[in-house]
């Protein structure tokens, strides 16, 4: 017996982009690969969902230097069933690693990742994690990650509707946007406005706001987007982030970042026809803003699913004080506290 299951890593509605589909059982896969045996058509069949989705991530149970991950990977892209590829995770799992890890994986990776992109004419979604390096060999990784993200410079991907890039340093993002030395080279302009899902994650636990603005190019040039998903490990300010004038978003999250009031009425506004889930996970905010942030209903009187989680709130205004009195405690973790316990809150 074998199942397969449809699942997705993405926040966007089904209806919009189809999951991607896997074997979720490793029993399960190899029985499948078995039964591909039976005859031609149940093999094409079968194979379209054995080969869907490819994760070669490194995690800690691998022998690095063996790389196990992208050999299964080099020897799909070199076989008939590169055409049935739609899904690609590189990267690594959420470890820590050495340092020699890193830099096999990276070097590996990234004299390989174009060769291999020129082989997926049906690629649809690229999600890239790059691990939280310590400071003592980022730069050693710094050349492998720019030269991965280089390489989506030089591919057309004409297919391409999911992108996530878990980086350390918004810094990174700079290198997709270097100038046309050649006019092989691709401007990401070009891949970045067929997205309709956008996922930005900096992970590095450093100041990284320098950089914040080449992250809210990505987002600017992304002028099909339907889902965006940006979250950072140090409370990334996101006020400079403004959407494409003709984007319409029905999933929108951010996480552990800074964000005004007033900038994220104005993407809410933007969307308030079409928006279906909204995300603000551990964000940070300025005083007066828990209130504002809890009558979002107003601005999207339709939305079915709101999720908030704050970070630890400050009591610096009258809100706050209000706030204070009905949770007893100004410096209360208001993270842990229910929505609707926070709604009450106000309730005179």
């Amino acid at each position: 017996m074998f199942y397969v299951e449809a699942a997705t890593a993405n926040p966007l509605p089904e209806a919009l982009i189809p999951p991607t589909s896997w074997i979720t059982a490793r029993r399960s896969k190899e029985s499948l690969a078995l039964l591909r045996l039976v005859n031609k058509a149940f093999c094409h069949s079968a194979s379209a969902r054995l080969f869907r989705n490819m994760v070669a991530l490194v995690d800690q149970s691998c022998h690095t230097t063996k790389l196990p991950s992208l050999s299964r990977l080099m020897s799909l892209v070199a076989s008939p069933y590169a055409q049935y590829l739609q899904q690609l995770d590189i990267g690594y799992t959420e470890y820590s690693y050495s340092k020699a890890d890193v830099e096999i994986y990276m070097e590996v990776l990234s004299n390989l990742l174009s060769s291999f992109l020129w082989r997926l004419p049906n690629l649809k979604t690229i999600s890239f994690n790059c691990p939280r390096t310590p400071n003592l060999f980022y730069e050693s990784s710094r050349a492998g990650i720019d030269s991965i993200l280089r390489s989506l410079r030089y591919v057309p991907l004409p297919n391409l509707s999911e992108l996530e890039l878990r980086l350390p340093m918004t810094s990174h993002f700079t290198s997709l946007f270097g100038p046309n030395i050649s006019p092989m080279r691709i401007p990401i302009q070009h891949t970045l406005q067929r997205l309709r899902y956008l996922g930005l994650r900096v992970n590095g636990q450093t100041n990284q706001q320098d950089f914040a603005t080449y992250l809210f190019k990505m987002v600017e040039a992304s002028t099909s987007l339907v889902s965006l998903s940006i979250s950072s490990m140090d409370n990334l300010s996101v006020d400079g982030l403004e959407l494409a004038p003709n984007v319409r978003l029905r999933c929108f999250s951010l996480c552990k970042v800074r964000i005004s009031y007033s900038t994220l009425v104005q993407i809410l506004e933007q969307n308030r026809e079409s928006m279906k889930k909204v995300e603000l996970k551990d964000i940070r905010m300025g005083a007066g803003f828990l209130r504002e942030v809890l009558s979002i209903e107003g601005i999207l009187p339709h939305l079915p699913e709101f999720e908030l989680s704050l970070g630890r709130f400050q009591a610096s205004s009258q809100n706050s004080s209000t706030m204070a009195g009905n949770l007893s405690d100004s410096q209360t973790d208001i993270s842990r506290v229910n929505t609707l316990d926070l709604l009450g809150a106000f309730v005179a």
